[in-house]
């Protein structure tokens, strides 16, 4: 999959990425947010119902040359919101910050990747 990522608030095209190929942009992962509350000399309990958690995860981006790798490591490293467009199918796609571990640059037998964590920023 290949698609372009941007950066908020945009200012212009240097707010802008497009890696060569995307692995898994979203494995993602959410915690439940039912809490039951049992009560006193009951067997009764009452449950409160929260929100879910935002969805959270990382993603493999492919790079052709260390240059570009580094620049894009560079990109996410910047605080921002990010989103990635043209995303199919199109309820996968999230804004989002990176988040949650280390932006990483590695070297594959045929080209550069970044890995990415993520966490989505809820509306």
């Amino acid at each position: 999959m290949s698609a372009t990522f941007t950066r908020y608030p945009y200012t212009g095209p240097a707010d802008q990425i497009t890696p060569v190929g995307i692995e898994a942009p979203w494995t993602s992962a959410r915690a439940a947010r039912t809490i039951a509350h049992q009560l006193l000399e009951s067997e009764t309990a009452l449950y409160t119902l929260r929100h879910p958690e935002p969805r959270t995860g990382s993603m493999l981006l492919h790079f052709a040359s260390s240059a570009d790798a580094h620049s894009g490591a560079a990109f996410f490293a910047t605080p921002a919101e990010f989103d990635l467009f043209p995303v199919d199918p199109p309820e996968l796609s999230a804004r989002f910050v990176v988040i949650g571990g280390s932006i990483a640059v590695a070297q594959t037998a045929v080209d550069w990747t970044v890995t990415v964590p993520w966490k989505e920023v809820l509306p």
